[in-house]
């Protein structure tokens, strides 16, 4: 595979593992969030470099915008979990 499709899988991964951690696992929401910040940091290509040579290049382009939009969608599902589940009304 490419590097951008090698990208694009780690960056749908994070998406999927977010929704995993918010809806499927029963832990305290703190280590929910803290779940999800550290499923950003194997998104940002430093691990999987040293696993994979041909990994992208986080100087680019395409990754810094794409990681900007998953890191909006990652927020966007955290924001409707507690929005559904009545976090912010305490």
């Amino acid at each position: 595979m490419t590097p951008i499709q090698n990208l694009f899988i780690s960056q749908g991964f994070r998406v999927f593992f977010t929704i995993f951690v918010l809806f499927f696992i029963h832990i305290p929401l703190f280590f929910k969030v803290i779940l999800i910040i550290i499923s950003d940091f194997f998104d940002n290509c430093i691990p999987l470099r040293k696993i994979f040579p041909d990994w992208v290049d986080p100087n680019t382009e395409i990754y810094q915008i794409s990681d900007k939009i998953t890191d909006l969608v990652t927020y966007y599902i955290l924001f409707i979990y507690l929005f559904r589940y009545r976090y912010l009304e305490r």
